[in-house]
């Protein structure tokens, strides 16, 4: 997560380039969800993706709060709200499992919804699960989410060159942290809950090369030119790790190496492409 905090990282180039989780998925999350509805947290909010999309879905919610470990991303989530007119939200400082934000209501079970996006894999995960219930309602929602694997729809023969992109020791591997590689790397499947603070634990994965993935209530897919995609793949963190890397300064820019296959199949930097994700989430409600 230290590249996120970075003063030097561009969180606003992270911002304008990440996808949009779909509104839809929002209505699921609100399906599995019992009971009292009147205060979110959002845990590793970075920019406010999540944050500001369940503002506007939850619109009757009084309160919603995203809190990030990085004073960059909670900068530029209070920018990011401010531009879109969202109202009634509040962004903190603090890393994943600390409620100290709340004051007199931290520790006492005030939290309805606890959710967390692209974000648990850098966590303290014991930690996290043991806050999250001494601050969750009995009943209430934990949901984390996450996307992984970016492909390319037109092309399946180059899914296994993001792979390698992300994963292979000689490109982006060595600039992981650790476990979070581990943990995102399965699909968030290996994190195991404490069964004696959750119940009615939901885990699903959805893969974009299935024919069903269109129906899945965490579909994403959109549309990117060449150019826009090279640009999405530079607001990573392990690709910013790269990059600041000295002994990588005199090397080819390894996301030449991707527009460059896209280039071979006769596409320009202003070709539309259509990107997709495997995705992948877990519900569960405090005992």
């Amino acid at each position: 997560m230290s590249s996120f905090s970075s003063k030097n990282f561009d969180s606003e180039n992270y911002s304008k380039n990440r996808p949009q989780y779909p509104l839809e998925f929002y209505a699921h999350l609100e399906s599995y969800h019992q009971g009292q509805l009147k205060l979110i947290v959002d845990q590793g909010c970075g920019p406010g993706t999540a944050t500001i999309q369940m503002r506007r879905h939850f619109n009757n919610v009084p309160e919603i709060i995203g809190t990030d470990v990085s004073p960059v991303m909670v900068n530029e989530a209070n920018s990011v709200a401010a531009r879109n007119g969202c109202e009634n939200i509040k962004f903190f400082v603090a890393g994943g499992g600390d409620f100290s934000f709340l004051g007199d209501r931290a520790n006492n079970k005030n939290v309805d919804l606890v959710v967390s996006a692209e974000a648990i894999q850098y966590f303290d995960i014991e930690k996290f699960q043991e806050q999250v219930a001494i601050n969750l309602r009995s009943g209430g929602t934990l949901a984390y989410w996450g996307y992984l694997n970016p492909i390319v729809c037109e092309y399946p023969d180059m899914d296994q060159q993001l792979i390698d992109f992300l994963f292979s020791p000689d490109k982006l591997a060595p600039y992981w942290e650790l476990p979070a590689n581990e943990i995102i790397g399965d699909y968030y499947q290996g994190i195991k809950l404490n069964l004696s603070h959750f119940k009615d634990i939901e885990v699903k994965v959805f893969d974009p090369r299935d024919s069903n993935y269109d129906k899945c209530p965490l579909q994403m897919k959109c549309e990117m030119t060449v150019q826009g995609f090279a640009d999405y793949l530079s607001s990573w963190g392990i690709y910013y790790k790269w990059k600041n890397d000295p002994k990588n300064q005199n090397k080819k820019d390894i996301i030449e190496e991707i527009t460059s296959f896209l280039y071979d199949k006769a596409l320009s930097k202003n070709s539309v492409i259509h990107i997709s994700w495997t995705t992948f989430y877990t519900f569960a409600r405090a005992v």
